[in-house]
């Protein structure tokens, strides 16, 4: 589709970028491809992005496709470039973001503070949760502690649970804490965990497209359900393939709080 429409507008930046993106990040589990054909498309991604850099004059695109080129680069193995390019974007201090609070006022004022502060909150969870899938991978104990973190900032932020696209992230947290759980053999809090991760993927399925915050920090603030994310699948069945198809969900899945959670998803699923 996309490649039709640059045929027709061969020069629109907008359209370049959304095929760019697309051929950098459509991979596994999404689709499944072979090696070559998946270089052939990092390669084409570098070649838009780079045409976008030398051409377009929108600085948002040109951000943009910074980002799409540093990831590019990194998928190929080109790893050098990958930092040179990353190198290239603002600090997130001199983001926009950071200094509109700054010169705005009034109700305008509070609304960019309140989408910093989701903004910053969801870099935050990310990068815990990228501490704890790097540097302690092969460390269930540390990575428990960490993932808790994130459980507990959500908590933080959504007194009255009110998640929307926050439920994601739960629900892959949640997925995380069992694995470790029952790497550590601690089976009960490993059956906790899967309970959660089905409450949070069943809630997500049910959400309206679009819903409204009652937390007070986010009050009144409505939010798409599928914000900044691609995913637009069944949840609740997602969840069911996944618990019974690994390896790693073998010491608990004959319990009968598995069982129940296996049920519970089936009448869930759409």
């Amino acid at each position: 589709m996309l490649r039709n429409a640059i045929q027709q507008f061969p020069n629109n930046y907008d359209l370049l970028y959304c095929l760019a993106r697309t051929l950098c990040f459509t991979k596994e589990p999404y689709v499944f491809i072979s090696e070559e054909e998946r270089k052939k498309n990092l390669r084409e991604s570098i070649s838009i992005c780079t045409r976008i850099l030398e051409d377009c004059t929108d600085d948002h695109l040109r951000f943009r496709s910074l980002q799409v080129l540093t990831q590019a680069y990194k998928d190929i193995g080109e790893k050098e470039k990958a930092v040179k390019t990353a190198n290239r974007l603002p600090l997130a201090r001199d983001s926009r973001d950071m200094v509109l609070p700054n010169i705005l006022e009034g109700e305008a004022k509070s609304n960019q503070i309140v989408k910093n502060i989701w903004l910053l909150s969801d870099m935050f969870e990310y990068a815990i949760e990228n501490l704890a899938n790097s540097k302690y991978k092969d460390n269930p104990e540390k990575r428990v502690e960490l993932f808790k973190k994130i459980v507990s900032i959500e908590e933080i932020l959504h007194e009255n649970n009110d998640y929307i696209y926050e439920a994601l992230r739960l629900r892959a947290v949640y997925y995380w804490l069992t694995e470790d759980y029952i790497k550590l053999k601690d089976y009960n809090k490993a059956l906790d965990c899967v309970e959660k991760f089905a409450e949070h993927s069943i809630n997500f399925d049910a959400l309206p497209d679009v819903s409204t915050y009652t937390s007070i920090i986010f009050q009144d603030e409505t939010c798409p359900k599928n914000k900044d994310l691609d995913f637009t699948g069944n949840t609740a069945l997602h969840a069911k393939e996944i618990l019974l198809a690994r390896e790693i969900f073998a010491p608990v899945c004959e319990h009968v709080r598995f069982k129940t959670v296996i049920s519970k998803l089936e009448k869930h699923i759409k």
